[in-house]
């Protein structure tokens, strides 16, 4: 321990950058080239004002912004990389353009827009829809360059810089002639991004607290002010004053918001709780729990039956552990994440979400009656109540750029959140694209419940979409119901095999799975190689399915 703590007597009531190379073509045989530009720096003065040159020219390029703006590009002769036929009008011609891009390492799919291109004002202009959502384009074009400068704007935008997920996008290309595209660099200047989830900065339950205070005798001094500094004592270098527990708050604040007492305790907790334990058979018990001989003993009646520090104590009751063991070696209360199940498209000043409310029963060692932390504080609080919020960015687990390619997606109990937001998101955009058939959707749900008449999540909206035509294919299984042949996802898959199959080999399926980490994902992953081995005789089919993982063909949201 090097912790000093004492109670006073006065009592107190994100810059983004993504660069790659963007394409552009009016048609849909587009080839890829990509530029390497490599150069070396030699001789010792000249060297250093190179590098401090390129670096200047680096900090400004990683602001998000291009060394140009569009209109300079645009008019810019120097054309060294790409060859160009002067005065080819028509490499300008209005219609439907299609687009794709590189960004972590990997080509992303097409999308599709609309440009204009108005002659006499040599103007741009252009909408469309991707992944992110529905967007315009304006800018200028040279015909004596082959040139392009654009501006990509997302309707979701709140007109804050500082807020907008892709407020802008500069987009800068030359003409080909070579592959006959555009190609160039597309730069994004931002600082926060709409993720697939929700973080929720939850407090303890004020019961919970009560309790270890009570246990441990200190709710005549709950109200005090905590006073934590490293212990003279103390030779640890490392040593530190928890970062998560406030500088001036009271004993009671420190449990409420900043430590987490519902984790099970690890065992150097345990190990220091021997110490504090007057009891000699207690002190035994202890020892063999957190020693190597009894970690079977440890996993299987604190971790697996989820007890907490509270559990261990009452358990213990000659245990009187100080009050900075529980400071300096508990946890830090973290944020919880749950899945956004509404889309950008429809308001961007809200988001939905849904949780289940967990309950325990003071059984199997747990000693008393608990609810899940954060979503016991969520059904507690009222309307009008301030809650902390922070979207968190999923780089992968997103739809698709092409809307017909076919999604498979897999998310049993609350695991199907993500897949509502896609299903509201996909019916969103088809709304903004003349000429889109919906019979082009190709998405299959796959969601398990225990009860179709009682824990059915989302069942108006799910039957909506089907009737819409949105979701082609539903599949629900339903784990406690007699007499029923779906119990799991994975039965659900087993029966639709041969199609599944097909588009996962043939029609480059993207599969998504939603959901806990502990059997269903394992099960899941091990019904779907099961699959493609039996229709398509793999002959490695753990390569293939690692294949699929690295190629973001099959993607996971999941959770412990």
């Amino acid at each position: 321990m090097y912790l000093c703590i004492s109670l006073l007597l006065a009592n107190i009531a994100n810059h983004g950058l993504y660069d790659g190379i963007s394409i552009a073509c009016s048609n849909g045989n587009c080839q890829h080239h990509t530029t390497i530009i490599a150069g070396s720096i030699i001789g010792g003065g000249t060297g250093i004002i190179l590098l401090f040159i390129v670096t200047l020219l680096c900090c400004h390029h990683f602001k998000g912004r291009p060394l140009q703006t569009n209109l300079k590009f645009v008019n810019s002769t120097n054309n060294k990389i790409y060859k160009h036929e002067l005065h080819d009008v028509t490499i300008f011609t209005s219609g439907i353009w299609s687009s794709r891009h590189y960004q972590s390492g990997m080509w992303h799919s097409f999308s599709y827009f609309m440009l204009s291109f108005d002659p006499k004002l040599f103007k741009v202009t252009g909408s469309g829809l991707d992944n992110i959502g529905i967007f315009t384009i304006d800018g200028t074009y040279s015909i004596e360059t082959g040139r392009m400068g654009l501006i990509k704007t997302y309707q979701l935008g709140t007109k804050k810089r500082t807020e907008d997920f892709k407020y802008q996008m500069i987009i800068q290309l030359t003409w080909n002639s070579e592959t006959h595209q555009f190609e160039g660099k597309w730069y994004v200047q931002t600082n926060k991004y709409p993720g697939d989830a929700v973080k929720i900065v939850c407090a303890n339950d004020d019961n919970e607290v009560h309790l270890l205070l009570k246990r441990l005798g200190w709710l005549d001094k709950a109200s005090h002010q905590l006073d934590i500094s490293i212990s003279p004592d103390n030779t640890k270098k490392s040593a530190k004053i928890p970062a998560h527990i406030p500088p001036l708050c009271s004993l009671q604040y420190a449990l409420t918001n900043c430590i987490d007492i519902r984790l099970s305790p690890r065992k150097n907790i345990l190990r220091l709780f021997v110490d504090c334990t007057s009891d000699e058979d207690e002190k035994r018990r202890l020892e063999e729990l957190c020693s190597k001989e009894g970690s079977e003993i440890y996993i299987k009646y604190i971790l697996e039956e989820h007890l907490s520090i509270i559990d261990i104590l009452n358990h213990f009751p000659s245990c009187k552990p100080d009050i900075a063991i529980l400071i300096e070696f508990l946890p830090a209360l973290m944020p919880r994440f749950y899945s956004i199940c509404s889309s950008p498209l429809d308001d961007t000043r809200r988001i939905t979400f849904v949780y289940s409310v967990l309950k325990f029963e003071p059984l199997n060692g747990r000693t008393y009656e608990r609810f899940g932390v954060c979503t016991n504080w969520l059904n507690k609080i009222d309307i009008g109540t301030k809650v902390s919020i922070q979207t968190r960015i999923s780089q992968h687990f997103r739809l698709p750029l092409t809307l017909d390619t076919p999604l498979i997606m897999i998310g049993p109990g609350t695991g199907v959140a993500p897949f509502i937001g896609f299903l509201e998101h996909l019916n969103l955009s088809l709304k903004s694209i003349d000429g889109f058939d919906v019979n082009n959707l190709n998405t299959w749900l796959f969601y398990g419940c225990r009860h179709r008449q009682h824990d059915f999540l989302f069942e108006e909206q799910i039957q909506m979409y089907q009737q819409m035509n949105v979701l082609k294919h539903f599949f629900i299984a339903a784990s406690r119901e007699e007499n029923y042949p779906f119990r799991y996802v994975q039965d659900q898959l087993k029966a639709n095999g041969n199609e599944l199959a097909n588009l996962i080999y043939n029609r480059n399926a993207i599969i998504y799975v939603c959901g806990d980490i502990k059997v269903m994902v394992r099960d899941v992953r091990e019904t779907i190689a099961h699959l493609l081995q039996e229709h398509f005789d793999i002959p490695n089919i753990d390569q293939y399915m690692q294949s699929l993982e690295t190629s973001r063909r099959y993607l996971l949201d999941i959770w412990s």
